[in-house]
């Protein structure tokens, strides 16, 4: 593993991640979920010696610099960031792969930028929540209320490393030795304890909500080879509709694995055999 940083050339964001290995031929760019960071990868790449998974801790995460005063964590903004890091980085077509909110912001990607791509592959994510058209003002009053009250914000303060590993664990729903690895990038000590590092703003709600409408309208123009990956306990269940989404994605292929949310961190040997498996089929072609 190697440490990576870089400064994106427009936004001046310095972004910190690691490569796994820069003597693979294949080369993939990996985007992890909302509030983990680059170590979210880690034991994947383990488990993939054939690739190069490129991971940076996006924005406000882990190791990364913080946007400055006024900014939001968008998923425009994301998009952005992600555009410029894959100019900044010179990999043409890529293979993004997400989890979580990075598997969103790959799919949103994919929809605007589908020539970019040589394939897609996503874990626990496809495309944002969605809200009704009608539901829209009231979704800018919690934000505009709750972006006056932020300048107070602070990630809490555990009384010691344990126990902000616990707080991860429980609020993420994920093995403890996942909560453990996330915390060596994600948490340091402060004062007489311990906090997540992370920019507070990122629990702020989004001021821009997607419709369904929206939503489906990105999905159906990605053009490159999909994977998504689903979880048997998993949370978009019952939260998006998934079916409905899945049809708008014509080149998808679906497969279903035990475990959670956090599976590729929890147990990535059966998340790695289904990578692997599916870049075999559709290799990049350059």
């Amino acid at each position: 593993m190697v440490p990576l940083h870089i400064t994106l050339p427009h936004s001046k964001l310095t972004m910190h991640g690691f490569q796994s290995n820069p003597g693979a031929p294949l080369q993939v760019l990996a985007l992890h979920g909302w509030l983990d960071n680059c170590f979210s990868f880690k034991p994947l790449s383990e488990k993939l010696p054939e690739l190069n998974i490129i991971a940076f801790d996006l924005p406000g995460h882990g190791d990364s610099q913080f946007i400055p005063a006024g900014m939001s964590y968008d998923f425009h903004y994301y998009l952005v960031w992600l555009h410029e890091l894959l100019e900044a980085l010179n990999i043409s077509p890529v293979v993004l792969l997400g989890h979580s909110m990075g598997a969103v912001i790959a799919s949103l990607y994919a929809g605007v930028f589908p020539e970019r791509l040589a394939s897609l592959i996503l874990i626990e994510g496809l495309g944002p929540f969605s809200v009704a058209e009608s539901e829209a003002p009231a979704k800018m009053k919690a934000y505009i209320e709750s972006w006056s009250k932020h300048s107070g914000m602070r990630n809490g303060l555990y009384a010691s490393w344990d126990e902000a590993v616990k707080a991860r664990q429980k609020s993420g729903h994920l093995k403890l030795s996942s909560a453990e690895l996330l915390a060596q990038r994600g948490a340091q000590a402060q004062g007489q304890g311990y906090m997540w590092k992370h920019d507070p703003r990122l629990k702020l709600p989004s001021r821009y909500q997607f419709s369904e409408a929206q939503t489906l309208a990105f999905l159906q123009r990605i053009t490159k080879p999909t994977l998504h990956i689903i979880a048997s306990e998993s949370l978009l269940t019952g939260n998006l509709p998934v079916e409905a989404r899945t049809a708008a994605v014509t080149p998808m292929q679906e497969v279903k694995i035990e475990g959670g949310h956090h599976l590729h961190l929890d147990d990535p040997l059966p998340v790695a055999q289904s990578i692997a498996a599916f870049l075999r089929k559709h290799p990049p072609s350059h």
